[in-house]
């Protein structure tokens, strides 16, 4: 009733079911706050009385502010410490199985990238191997399938050919192709996000084994890339990552790949792909449903409409103000389980 009375007040401050209510309004690009439910009955209760969500425009920031205890839980630990923080942190570095999927998306509507053979020798010229060791330590694996381990019909290696690093094979295929406009490419990213040592990395990899130019773009805040892709008013290849809304196949194929998916920002369309989406939602038993998305699956090791890269884990740290910290396959602290030391 409040939500319908005056929307605008309602998305400074909603109100949820959760263990959890707003303590005032969101105060944007700040914190917002939120204090223990007394009420709640549909779950467990919190052990603490309140929480505050600080957004920080700079993951090193919200680092250094644990270090110093005046944060309590980091979420992700910035991939620049990686190497430093299990020393650093001790047995309060921590990580756990998450559902993250981290992909580089073609903007299909744009005709540089309209040949699929242009997207797989792409591909094929990423070492993510070697990403992973060097860049994030080890604290994520290489993702060379659509969809994530975490969920029933996951394949390992759904991508074939086009997920293996292969530079001399990325280059015939690309000159096969005949090349790319003006031998030069970006990558778009939310500056706000922790991405630009591997977006570089990336971009390094495909000047030496492609002759590319490649250029990192760096956009302030995710918010603003989704809103200018979602636009096509972004030229060229961006990051986007996803984490499972419900532990499926689907939650992956359908919203990310479908034609109307609701986060399909990168304009890919295939009518077979979205027939197999259909009738595994229609399956009768979930082997039938399976069958049906690795079918629609494999339909996207063929055109390649993103790079699939990583894998993600929840890699997160607290203060020693806090105990029984833990993160959940959706990427979410459980809160409800956080105790003061």
């Amino acid at each position: 009733e409040a939500a319908l009375s005056d929307l605008k007040a309602y998305e400074e401050a909603p109100i949820g079911q959760g263990p959890f209510q707003m303590d005032g309004k969101w105060n944007h690009d700040k914190f917002v706050k939120v204090k223990a439910y007394k009420d709640y009955k549909l779950g467990e209760k919190p052990k603490v009385d309140s929480v505050e969500f600080r957004i920080f425009q700079d993951q090193n920031t919200a680092y250094n502010d644990l270090l110093a205890n005046n944060l309590d839980i980091v979420d992700q630990i910035p991939t620049e410490v990686m190497g430093t923080a299990p020393n650093e942190l001790g047995d309060r570095f921590k990580t756990s199985q998450a559902s993250t999927f981290q992909f580089v998306a073609f903007p299909t509507y744009d005709k540089k990238y309209k040949d699929a053979r242009v997207r797989k020798a792409i591909s094929m010229a990423i070492d993510r191997d070697e990403i992973i060791k060097v860049v994030f330590q080890d604290s994520q694996s290489s993702a060379r399938s659509f969809v994530s381990p975490v969920v029933g019909g996951y394949r390992e290696d759904t991508c074939g050919e086009a997920c293996k690093f292969d530079p001399a094979a990325a280059k015939k295929l690309l000159a096969e192709a005949g090349g790319i406009d003006g031998n030069k490419i970006n990558i778009g990213h939310n500056a706000d996000g922790g991405h630009e040592q591997w977006i570089n990395a990336t971009c390094d990899q495909l000047k030496k084994n492609l002759g590319l130019e490649c250029v990192s773009q760096g956009v302030p805040k995710f918010a603003e890339l989704l809103t200018q892709v979602e636009n096509k008013k972004f030229s060229g290849m961006f990051r986007l990552g996803w984490i499972m809304d419900y532990p499926s196949m689907e939650n992956y194929l359908g919203p990310l790949y479908s034609t109307n998916g609701s986060s399909n920002y990168y304009g890919y369309s295939n009518k077979d792909f979205d027939r197999l989406v259909d009738e595994g939602r229609a399956a009768k038993t979930e082997a039938e449903a399976i069958k049906k998305w690795q079918e629609a699956e494999d339909i996207l090791a063929k055109d390649m409409p993103v790079i699939p890269l990583r894998f993600g884990k929840n890699v997160f740290g607290h203060s020693t103000n806090v105990k029984n910290v833990e993160m959940n396959l959706f990427n979410q602290v459980e809160l409800t389980k956080v105790e003061k030391s």
